[in-house]
């Protein structure tokens, strides 16, 4: 049953990762009895998989689904409540990328890159900059595989979502000023400030 298979790179990319890590808890089974020295004679290391690139979309996550089935050692009922388990874990991995849509839109470069300012606090960024910064389905892909659990990355997310909100706001607060032809006494100016920030508003709506 793979009709959940779409034809998406980021589906695919996140089946290579789910099976490579699958495959790689199994092949580094300990102990390292004989039965493992046979086993590992007889599989691939999953480390040295690559999908083949002129494999893409669909085809390349039917390729990943084959490759599991071939060398996951499974027998037929194991294999189909695997691929169930993989699809509920897809429906998750789904409902978590929504977290990321306000950065799918004409200002998603600027908002990625907070992201990747927040993150780097903490983590080295792994993979293509430029690509993960100016492309939403590079940046998806690139959280599939980057460092820190997924409670870290919605915390980072948070951050940058803040930090944009922040821009956003003192952008308006400068044209509305431009627009004033008076200024505030200095202690009612601080006092609209400090509750436009507590309050995530902005001047004017204070």
């Amino acid at each position: 049953r793979i009709n959940w298979i779409l034809e998406t790179k980021i589906q695919s990319r996140w089946l290579e990762i789910i099976i490579r890590n699958r495959q790689q808890s199994i092949y580094n089974t300990v102990p390292g009895n004989q039965h493992q020295n046979n086993f590992k004679s007889t599989h691939y290391n999953p480390s040295q998989f690559r999908m083949p690139a002129h494999l893409t979309g669909k085809n390349a996550s039917i390729a990943v689904l084959d490759y599991y089935a071939a060398n996951s050692n499974l027998d037929p009922s194991q294999l189909i409540f695997q691929v169930a388990t993989m699809e509920h874990s897809w429906h998750e991995q789904l409902e978590f990328n929504t977290h990321f849509d306000w950065m799918n839109d004409d200002c998603g470069q600027k908002k990625r890159e907070l992201y990747l300012k927040q993150a780097s606090t903490k983590y080295a960024t792994t993979g293509n900059y430029h690509s993960i910064k100016h492309y939403h389905d590079d940046f998806i892909i690139y959280l599939l595989n980057s460092p820190g659990t997924n409670l870290e990355k919605l915390i980072f997310n948070k951050n940058a979502r803040n930090r944009w909100n922040q821009q956003i706001r003192r952008e308006k607060e400068k044209y509305t000023k431009k627009q004033c032809n008076f200024n505030l006494p200095i202690g009612i100016d601080q006092k609209l400030s400090a509750l436009a920030e507590k309050h995530e508003l902005s001047r004017v709506e204070i």
